[in-house]
């Protein structure tokens, strides 16, 4: 998907509701972040079965797609410049220890997303730990992608905005 595709598509997302306020504005207080377009970070947690049941939503696949691509960019970046990458066979481990579903929906539970998530009625009702982890994770990926385009799109430099989140929010459980 272009920048422009991705642009119309939020274009046309219905328009936030109080109550979507109601429930993105923890979400953002608990990342640091304000977004300046909240239905970025809406379209971030908009589960499939969400837009199953509501036809003129789209769910954050794309934007999951891109947040998992600007993850592992951070960081592997973070590995090369911290030296840790000279061995490879040494960050590998580090960066699945950061990198897998399971610490995604440890930041992910810890930023509140799992109250904010639009799930379809079948998915918030399956909410047995396999089911959870796999949204949680995937709502963190969609919402550094969203934080990405947020920013991209309103001239700020998109790969600050995700560096940071993912230093306050994934890096500093490196050493943990």
């Amino acid at each position: 998907m272009s920048n422009t595709d991705l642009l119309a598509t939020l274009a046309a997302l219905p328009p936030l509701r109080a109550v979507d306020t109601t429930l993105l504005a923890p979400v953002e207080a608990a990342l640091g972040h304000a977004f300046s377009d909240p239905r970025w970070l809406r379209w971030a947690l908009t589960s499939k079965g969400w837009v199953n049941e509501h036809p003129d939503w789209k769910d954050n696949k794309a934007l999951e797609w891109l947040g998992d691509a600007l993850l592992y960019r951070v960081v592997t970046e973070h590995f090369v410049l911290s030296g840790a990458a000279q061995c490879t066979g040494a960050a590998t481990p580090q960066r699945v220890k950061l990198i897998n579903n399971t610490r995604l929906a440890e930041v992910a539970e810890g930023l509140g997303l799992w109250d904010a998530l639009y799930l379809g009625v079948g998915e918030r009702r399956n909410n047995q730990a396999d089911g959870r982890t796999r949204f949680l994770s995937c709502a963190m990926e969609a919402l550094l992608g969203a934080a990405y385009m947020d920013a991209r799109t309103h001239g700020q430099d998109a790969n600050a905005q995700v560096d940071a989140l993912v230093r306050r929010h994934l890096l500093q459980h490196l050493d943990a």
